[in-house]
């Protein structure tokens, strides 16, 4: 792992460790098996981080889980694995569940709150937690409720937005960073029709379905609306989206210090930007910190972060514009992982190049190469896939096969020792797509199954468990997939339909089913029809959708 990755992943963990705590971890009663109590009626559900809400018909409020801070709404601080009666509030139309607060729409459109209040997004004009709902302040007519981590926003009268609380970010969408504990107006939405919040961002629909979004944009998560249609293919990296259009056309947007936008710079962008000396591209991939394309005639183009010769120009610097990959030609598909790049080529031949401490180029060395060799014991490939450390293939005949790192098993071949040369991944057959994330890898098997092993810290297998695997496991409640990718701990499939189903970490929202909850088995992406494709980065995810336009989530 590089140094500007673990650093990433450390401020990740101390950001979350105070929601973090073992203290409580009630979230639907399942800590106590035999004796559940089922919730049935239920018109409509939210999850906050370590809490749940649903509401009732008649407009009754219940909740469980976590509770340090009054987000049950009961009038204590004790947690709850059961479901309690939220306190003073009735006739509730629409709910919406925080980082640590809950809010609700009532009769006659007033909003009330109750929880954490740290940042005022409880909207009652002081930064006092409360543990009964309380009234935020000049909010009338509201339609529909959203909570992010410490801020909160409604539809209100006419589709215009107020929103309260935390604003660090311009979360509250007012034009300013001062947080509000009474409601602001966001400037410039109206006819808003429906909203979302995330940890520090928010976004809505408006008008004829257009969105509009604002807040942290740090690694350009919310863009600004003008990839439109047209695109056939995206692929994610470890803070950057990249897409593929009509006439092979390549644009880029998010993180961007290493230079993995590819055009000419090192500052970050939340919009699409053309990628320099890139066209006629058949083929796109992204790794953590650099992408690469197949172009016309089988050549490949690779651009960003270098230090372990990931671009295989011959080199280990990194660039801010294409170039050519020495040694490759007539390339037909690719695969990036987390430093490391190959490709399959004529006949089925597989060449890597970089990062290769696990053996994840697959020459039967552990020595980084800054140019192409031949992966041992793979011809026949007909589908890629790159890990942070490790690499897979699919063969003619549907045998996978994998090599490099394999300290949790995401090699499939019952062990976890790495291999610098090809082994068969056991109990797989018949597959014809391949993803591999982190430390673990996915494949569509005949009937459109999903098959998973590795590892599986956060359900990233959709096995109903969290015990890692060195062998493949079904993915439990996925059946006709057409695509298939894996983030650094999750995974996306492309089922019937066009719908499109995530399992494991969800702490980003990558799963994008309106929480921040890992999921053990797949869950639906919520408003995503339609969809032709799929990229998943370290944690999150894009489709091409119906029409070429794509969606991030």
């Amino acid at each position: 792992m590089n140094p500007a990755k673990t650093l990433r992943f450390a401020i990740v963990f101390a950001c979350l460790c105070p929601f973090l705590s073992p203290v409580a971890r009630a979230q639907l009663p399942e800590s106590l098996p035999g004796t559940k109590a089922l919730i049935v009626g239920a018109t409509a559900i939210g999850a906050g981080l370590n809490h749940n809400c649903a509401l009732f018909a008649g407009g009754v409020l219940k909740c469980w889980g976590r509770n340090d801070y009054g987000q049950l709404g009961n009038g204590n601080t004790t947690d709850s694995t059961t479901a309690l009666d939220v306190s003073n509030v009735s006739g509730a139309t629409a709910l919406a569940a925080g980082g640590a607060h809950t809010c609700a729409v009532v009769a006659g459109g007033a909003v009330k709150c109750w929880g954490r209040n740290n940042y005022g997004q409880l909207g009652n004009g002081n930064t006092v937690s409360s543990l009964t709902p309380v009234t935020v302040t000049g909010v009338s007519g509201a339609t529909a409720v959203t909570a992010g981590s410490g801020h909160t926003c409604a539809v209100v009268a006419g589709g215009a937005l107020k929103c309260w609380g935390l604003n660090n970010f311009r979360q509250l969408g007012n034009g300013s960073t001062v947080s509000s504990p009474t409601a602001v107006t966001v400037t410039g939405v109206s006819g808003a029709t429906s909203l979302s919040a995330g940890h520090l961002h928010t976004c809505a629909v408006i008008a004829a379905g257009a969105v509009r979004c604002w807040g942290n944009n740090d690694y350009g998560q919310i863009g600004d609306g003008s990839l439109t249609n047209g695109w056939t293919a995206v692929t994610a990296g470890g803070d950057h989206t990249c897409a593929l259009g009509a006439g092979g056309a390549v644009k880029c947007w998010g993180r961007n210090e290493n230079g993995q936008l590819g055009n000419a710079s090192q500052t970050g962008s939340t919009m699409p930007v053309d990628v320099f000396f890139v066209s006629g591209a058949t083929v796109l991939a992204a790794g953590e910190d650099h992408t690469c394309a197949v172009v016309a005639g089988g050549a490949l183009k690779c651009w960003g972060y270098n230090i372990y010769g990931q671009l295989g120009d011959g080199s280990t610097a990194f660039t801010l514009t294409a170039v050519t990959v020495t040694g490759v030609n007539s390339a037909a598909t690719l695969g990036a992982g987390g430093n490391h790049t190959c490709a399959a080529v004529a006949n089925g031949a597989i060449k890597c190049w970089g990062d290769n401490r696990y053996g994840q180029v697959g020459n039967g060395s552990t020595s980084s190469s800054t140019t192409a060799v031949d992966v041992v014991g793979v011809i026949g490939a007909t589908k890629l896939a790159a890990g942070y450390s490790h690499s897979c293939a699919a063969i003619t005949g549907g045998a996978v096969k994998c090599w490099g790192g394999n300290s949790d098993g995401q090699l499939g071949n019952g062990s976890m020792t790495d291999s610098p040369t090809a082994v068969n991944a056991m109990g797989v057959s018949g597959a014809t797509l391949l993803a591999a994330g982190g430390h673990h890898t996915c494949a569509r098997v005949a009937g459109g199954a999903v098959k998973c092993w590795g590892e599986n810290g956060s359900g990233q297998l959709g096995n109903g468990s969290t015990f890692n695997s060195s062998t493949a496991v079904n993915v439990t409640g996925v059946s006709g997939a057409s695509a298939l990718v894996a983030g650094y701990v999750h995974t996306c499939a492309v089922v019937a339909g066009g719908a499109v189903k995530c399992w494991g970490s969800n702490l980003s929202g990558q799963l994008g089913n309106g929480t921040t909850t890992n999921n053990l088995t797949a869950v639906n992406v919520i408003d995503v029809v339609g969809a032709t494709a799929l990229a998943a980065g370290q944690s999150h995810t894009c489709a091409v959708v119906a029409g070429g336009a794509v969606k991030c989530w």
